[in-house]
This record gives C-alpha cells, structure tokens and sequence, in this order.
C-alpha cells in the first residue's frame, strides 16, 4: 500500500530530529511507500493561511500525513491545530522524552518545558492529534493520559553503520557521547571513572559532544565537538568509534521512560560497553555477552578492568554487540513498524 504524501515537521536537525523524523521517512520514500518532505518548525514552507479552509500544501490538495516532533510552541501550536480541523490532513505528534517530567537537574530543559503554556500547549497538541508516537512503552503509558491512539515504535540505526570500520585511536580509549544535558547522568560514575584512571594512566578518555573530561581524572584526554549526523553520518560514527565505551544513565522517571538508543549506536559501531543497570539498556543489553551494565562502584571497576585488560574480549563483544545491532536497523524492522503505523491511520 502507498502512503499519501508524508511531511515531516522538524523540531530541529539534531539526532532526535534524525532518527525520530529523518531516517524513518527517508526509508519510507527509499520502500516508493511514501512521497515525504521535510520542513522546519514553523511549516512555512507548505502551509498557509489563518483559517483552516486556508490551508495549502504543497502538490495539490490530495490527503497528507504531517508527522511532527515535539509540536509546542505558541505559533506552530496554531498552525498544529488548523491542520487537525481539516478533513485532508492526519497528524501524527512523535514525542521521544517525558517533557512533562524533564529532570531538574537539565535545568535548560527542564524551565524551558515547566512553563505553563508550553506544557498546556503540549497537552493540547497530543489530544489533537490522530496518533501519537513514542520510542518506549513506559512512555506511552504517560502519553496515554493525553491520546488514546499511542503507538510505540524504537529508535532503529542506519544498516549502513554496520559496515563503517573501526578507527585507529592512539592507545586504549574509553569515551562517552552525550550533550550538557546529560551532567547528572555522569555525575553518578565519575567518582568510579577517577578511580579507574587514577591505576590507568595510559588509558585516554574521549568525551564526544560536552567535554566531561576533566571529571573523570584522566590525565590523557580528548574532546571532540557535536559533528552533525544529518550531513555527515560516517563522520558522526567516527567521532565515537572508541575502544570501549561508557552509557551512564540515572535511576529517575525520566530516565526510565528513555529508549535505549545509545546502546543501539554502541552496537552497530562495534563497540563494548559499559551501561547502567536501569530500564532503557537492561531490556537491550545481553550482559557480559554484548555489553555490560553496571550499578554499584565495583561493577563498573570490574567491567572497565575486563575490557580494558581483555582485547580479546573487547573484540568478541564487539561482534557480537554488532551482530545484536542488525536487528535494530531502519531497513529492516524499523521501517516495517513506522509504515505498518502510518497505514492506520484513516480518512
């Protein structure tokens, strides 16, 4: 069955805007399943007028699905609301994090998201829509108080990641990707990161995205800033393709409502890692096979010592993390859910 023309309305071009919007409608139009368009976030671009018999899209004025990610803002939100008053058009809000819950300790975020209208404007936007989408089921659980067509469907990698090859790093080098957003996450391991680098002090720490380096004690380090993955995916891959790699995530709601996609990038690069033992990589991670999680201080000692002392082991794990990875691949069964999706909705 083909779809009808699929706009994707990007709330910005970062690896949410990517694997939320990007990747999944790009593999709709690769499958001839869908004509897909991107647009920023005020929909200018296709959509005009104050009313909703003004509304224009772009290509005539056959039946559109507008897939949006995180609609909130005060103009958008309008525009968001024509749009599900006109009989042509099915929405389609993706929300990939809690922003009714955004941890304190993202204190950008978490002001951002707490105020009043964007939080009404949110509510408002979901019960609008024809059907919400949500990369966890304990987050559709949450969304369910706000729609009553939830779908859930992961975070699924390029199959092309399977295939880049592995860097030559300058010694043994263990990294970590994540933004500023991510400071209290790190918090809870940098004490066990200090005392591991504190015994090994040939070994170079990475940080790729926010420099966490000096927390950790390493006296060889490294940072690199954001690539962009839209324009460059190899070179983004690249950035992070370290000998093993850390994903420390805190015990907290919101959290426990992430999906598990830094594990499902660690994997399809090959890489041994060291997780947290909490929801989002506990149902993903086979322990001790494609990755180890960890909670406690001497956990996460021992599963840095193994690897780091291992390149044998750091080897087997990573093959087997990559071969674990080709189930998580857009190609495969991530397309099939978001076409299988979007085919329900009705007109």
């Amino acid at each position: 069955m083909s779809l009808p023309r699929v706009f994707g309305w990007l709330a910005d071009t970062n690896g949410c805007g990517y694997y939320r919007i990007m990747l999944p409608l790009s593999e709709l139009a690769r499958r001839g399943a869908a004509d897909t368009a991107f647009h920023g976030n005020m929909l200018s671009a296709y959509a005009t007028g104050s009313r909703p018999g003004d509304i224009r899209i772009t290509g005539g004025d056959e039946p559109a699905i507008v897939v949006g990610q995180r609609v909130c803002l005060p103009g958008p939100s309008e525009t968001w609301r024509l749009l599900a008053k006109h009989d042509r058009f099915r929405l389609v809000l993706d929300i990939d994090d809690d922003l009714f819950n955004v941890d304190p300790a993202n204190a950008v975020a978490h002001g951002y998201f707490g105020q009043p209208t964007v939080r009404r404007n949110l509510a408002d936007n979901l019960a609008a829509a024809h059907m919400v989408t949500v990369s966890t089921e304990p987050l559709a659980q949450r969304m369910r108080q706000y729609s009553d067509n939830v779908v859930v469907i992961g975070n699924y990698v390029d199959a092309a990641v399977l295939d880049y090859g592995r860097p030559e790093w300058d010694g043994l080098t263990v990294g970590w990707a994540g933004s500023a957003t991510h400071g209290g996450d790190f918090a809870a391991v940098s004490p066990f990161l200090r005392s591991f680098f504190m015994h090994r002090p040939a070994v170079r720490w990475h940080s790729f995205g926010h420099d966490y380096g000096p927390q950790t004690g390493a006296t060889r380090r490294r940072f690199t800033r954001w690539r962009d993955i839209v324009e460059d995916q190899a070179a983004y891959c690249a950035s992070m393709r370290w000998d093993v790699g850390i994903a420390p995530l805190a015990d907290t709601l919101f959290n426990s409502q992430k999906s598990d996609l830094k594990a499902r990038e660690y994997m399809a690069a090959g890489i041994p890692g060291v997780y947290s033992r909490v929801a989002p990589y506990a149902a993903t991670v086979v322990h001790g096979e494609t990755g180890f999680l960890a909670s406690t201080r001497k956990e996460w000692l021992d599963a840095l010592d193994a690897l780091a002392d291992d390149a044998g082991l750091r080897e087997r794990m990573g093959k087997a993390a990559r071969e674990q990875a080709a189930q998580f691949t857009i190609q495969g069964h991530g397309g099939q859910l978001w076409l299988d999706a979007l085919e329900r909705l009705k007109w």
